[in-house]
């Protein structure tokens, strides 16, 4: 370390307890870990100091109020000069750490019951013990006590007797005798069909041998969302012991629409921060409470706003340390000279009307970096298997943005409320009430106002955006009905917060035990020193990506030329192919991905499996959706089971049931002949593959089961499978899934 000069001015001569310490870090030379203590004992010895003094003069009505991360005032001075301390001596991360351990501290602690509803806010005071008893009216409060029950009902009253809750409820458009106004679907950055199991071992190599495979390899090609990653994680075998690579791409949104806050964009930065958030903060339980909000609140605490700015910079800070250890040696990437070269050779072969690389139009520059997972970031930029990614200049910018914004909380909260109650959004939220039962009508305008992932009771002091939910400058970024429910499996979700005393009524009480259950099983996995768990993340078009790695051009990221993998899911990359990917790529649709991808599945597995599914492709078929004939003769049945009311039919609902005669509808004809008419059965040959008509990963329809044939109907067993299956859950119910085994 360089000498500081004599006539530079002490930056700790006011403070004689930092200047002591800034001599024993001199004295201790390149003994990092002594070092690391020495500063780990300043700050407990100044925090402690400073509370004490807080305490102290608590009575002093004069007295300037501390802030709880102390980030101003003497404590907040201290801290700040001591990090510049730290960085002198390469202890940043180490004072990160420190910092991150006790903003959280201060944070509410996670959940393990639902807490009695009794509260007064108006002297911040809550009863402490579980709720047992659910109040008969709304369903939805729990309390420990008829005591406390009566002494809370001054406060619970207004919301019990919610109109929204009444039997006779109708719907605005009905009740103005008006056309509903349902207007258009927009951007979802939580979707609307329920995680699966990718893998689904039991079904595939278990099913002829008791021994699970070492080594796994999954590619996610159309989507790097988290969810069916944590629920295929946590279905690996307790015995599994070995490798499972996990390659998730994001595909580019096209040239004229380079939009690093696309959902696909979003949901690539959001894996990233869940896996880093799990690896941060090293206890368990408040990982996954951090975790549980970060993927599914729009507000949490604002201490867990601190963690996620942490682990964006834990992001920014690798890339600049890869970067600037050694330049990438692609074509696209920035140099010394061979930027400004690439860049002229590409201009003049434009201009003698040469082809332009596909590469070329996506991105114009690519930043890799590697960070360690697990119990700690031990492997930051040092190779280690963990997280090895390529991320793209907009998404660079969009995480620096994220640190450095001022408007993200300014802003969010009316662009949120602006969002979920503008004057066009109210038929299309009561579209969804309609089919719900009284109390989850209440359930979701309580997290439609507050937008977090939590029991109902216990909302107070989440007023913090999450940043990957909203724009840095505080724009809400999905569509009005988005809910992080959508994204899971219903009946999963109340039996789980059944299980934590969560009245099945309050449906995102329910998803946040069971959210908070999966994160912990998962991290169980992520911190196993038995299994790796080795993340490669990209965001390149899925087609080309092939093709590159065939060729060995990641071989840096520890993707050899000659991998293979077990599963390919490309998600419905073939839908947004159809409308949005025209001119980038040389490989459309699902044939395309066959062909580009058949080669990268492993030949020696008799389960590997590509598979995807397709939305959009209702709207280029005949007959994909139910006729009025049809519609007559599902009306018996529906009518015959309970699950239309003869007496509520009403001609303007008929939007709201539409979903009843899908879910009972038959379009595997219709499917068939639109796969027919794209060729993919021929494609398939063509790519040593072949499609199967029994799946044995996923099933061909949402609510339908492994081993169906196609023309099979989802199965509803119970009233209460339909309801959540159709009644309560987005998804369209017509969506069609594909597998394609080795041949």
């Amino acid at each position: 370390m360089p000498k500081r000069s004599k006539d530079e001015k002490p930056l700790f001569g006011y403070n004689s307890r930092l200047l002591a310490l800034s001599n024993q870090l001199d004295r201790l030379k390149d003994d990092q870990e002594a070092k690391r203590m020495a500063l780990m004992d300043y700050l407990q010895e100044s925090t402690h100091k400073f509370q004490l003094e807080e305490h102290s003069s608590s009575n002093d009505e004069s007295g300037d109020e501390g802030d709880e991360d102390h980030d101003t005032g003497k404590a907040g001075g201290d801290h700040a000069n001591a990090y510049v301390l730290a960085q002198r001596h390469g202890l940043a991360q180490a004072f990160d750490d420190w910092l991150l351990k006790r903003t959280l501290r201060m944070a509410k602690p996670p959940l393990e019951f639902v807490p009695c509803a009794n509260a007064r806010p108006d002297d911040d005071w809550h009863c402490e013990n579980a709720g047992k008893l659910t109040c008969g009216q709304c369903k939805l409060l729990s309390y420990c006590s008829k005591d406390c029950q009566r002494s809370h009902w001054r406060y619970h009253k207004p919301s019990c007797k919610d109109p929204i809750r009444a039997s006779e409820w109708q719907p605005g458009w009905v009740r103005e005798s008006r056309r509903p106004d349902f207007g258009m679907d927009g951007p979802r950055i939580w979707g609307n069909i329920p995680a699966m199991d990718t893998l689904n071992l039991a079904k595939n190599e278990l099913a002829e041998s008791a021994t699970p495979p070492s080594n796994l390899a999954v590619a996610y090609i159309g989507s790097a969302d988290f969810r069916n990653v944590l629920l295929t994680i946590n279905n690996l075998p307790p015995t599994f012991s070995g490798t499972v690579t996990i390659l998730l791409n994001a595909p580019p949104t096209p040239a004229t629409e380079r939009d690093p806050l696309a959902p696909r964009s979003i949901n690539f930065v959001r894996t990233m921060l869940t896996l880093l958030l799990l690896s941060l903060i090293s206890d368990e339980a408040q990982a996954t409470e951090v975790a549980t909000h970060f993927l599914a609140s729009a507000f949490g605490q604002r201490q867990h706003l601190f963690a996620y700015q942490r682990a964006v910079k834990e992001v920014v800070d690798a890339v600049r340390v890869f970067t600037g250890e050694s330049r990438w040696g692609l074509e696209h990437a920035e140099g010394a000279d061979g930027g400004k070269e690439d860049e002229t050779k590409e201009k003049e072969k434009e201009e003698e009307g040469g082809e332009r690389s596909i590469e070329g139009e996506i991105q114009e520059r690519e930043y890799p970096f590697f960070l360690g997972l697990g119990k700690d970031l031990t492997g930051r930029g040092n190779g280690k298997e963990g997280m090895k990614c390529l991320i793209s200049e907009q998404t660079y910018s969009l995480l620096q943005a994220y640190l450095r914004s001022d408007l993200l909380s300014q802003n969010a909260d009316n662009s949120y409320k602006q969002a979920r109650f503008g004057p066009s959004e109210d038929d299309r939220h009561e579209r969804l009430y309609c089919r719900l039962e009284p109390p989850h009508r209440r359930a979701y305008i309580v997290f439609r106002i507050f937008g977090h992932t939590y029991p109902i009771n216990c909302a107070k002091g989440f007023d913090s955006p999450n940043m990957c939910l909203f724009s840095p400058e505080g724009e809400w970024l999905q569509d009005d009905l988005a809910y992080p429910l959508d994204e899971w499996n219903m009946e999963d979700v109340i039996a789980k917060g059944k299980a934590h005393g969560c009245p099945p009524a309050d449906l995102f009480g329910c998803l946040y035990f069971y959210l908070s259950s999966q994160l912990r099983t998962f991290l169980s996995h992520l911190r196993n020193p038995d299994v790796t768990l080795s993340f490669k993340f990209f965001q390149r078009d899925p087609h080309v990506l092939a093709k590159e790695i065939r060729e060995g051009k990641y071989e840096f990221l520890g993707i050899p030329g000659d991998i293979v993998f077990d599963r390919v899911d490309f998600g419905d990359v073939a839908d947004r192919e159809d409308s949005q990917y025209a001119d980038i790529g040389d490989g459309r649709g699902m044939a395309g991905v066959l062909e580009d991808w058949g080669p990268l599945l492993n030949r020696n597995n008799p389960s590997a499996t590509i598979l995807g599914y397709s939305a959009n492709w209702v709207s280029k078929q005949q007959k994909s959706q139910p006729s009025p004939v049809d519609m007559q003769a599902i009306t018996l049945q529906l009518l015959s089971k309970g699950r239309l009311d003869s007496q509520k039919m009403h001609p303007d609902l008929i939007p709201v049931w539409f979903k009843y005669f899908v879910a009972l509808y038959d379009n595997s004809p219709a499917f068939e002949e639109y796969l027919t008419r794209q060729g993919l059965d021929e494609a398939a040959t063509k790519a040593g593959l072949k499609r199967k008509k029994k799946h044995t990963v996923v099933p061909h329809r949402i609510g339908g089961q492994i081993g169906d044939t196609p023309n099979s109907l989802p199965h509803f067993p119970t009233d209460e499978s339909w309801y959540w299956k159709v009644q309560v859950c987005q998804a369209l119910l017509s969506e069609q899934f594909v597998e394609f085994g080795i041949a």
